[in-house]
């Protein structure tokens, strides 16, 4: 097993990006791989597939899109956020006059 007794875990996620056919493929001379896979579907199908294979090797709901969850129990940790003064009114330094 991968648990250890006395371990400290954090959670962590993994993205699949630029997930491509690994079977050679002809392109057109000022065509990348990105778009011959976007056109022919390809992309999503081999995203869609992986997806499966992993849920169905490691148990329901192992791997799913990276979509807010409801009830989630953890949060995200925020301590070394920068403030955001110009999108978020309630942190816009206030000045007073003397």
């Amino acid at each position: 097993a991968i648990y250890q007794p006395g371990v400290r875990y954090h959670k962590a996620g993994i993205m699949l990006l630029d997930l491509i056919p690994w079977r050679p493929m002809q392109l057109g001379l000022l065509e990348s791989e990105q778009s011959a896979l976007k056109e022919k579907g390809g992309k999503t199908q081999k995203l869609m597939q992986t997806l499966d294979q992993l849920n169905h090797k490691m148990g329901r709901h192992t791997v799913a899109f990276g979509l807010p969850v409801e009830d989630a129990r953890w949060q995200m940790k925020m301590a070394h956020r920068s403030p955001r003064y110009t999108t978020c009114w309630s942190e816009i330094p206030k000045a007073k006059a003397c």
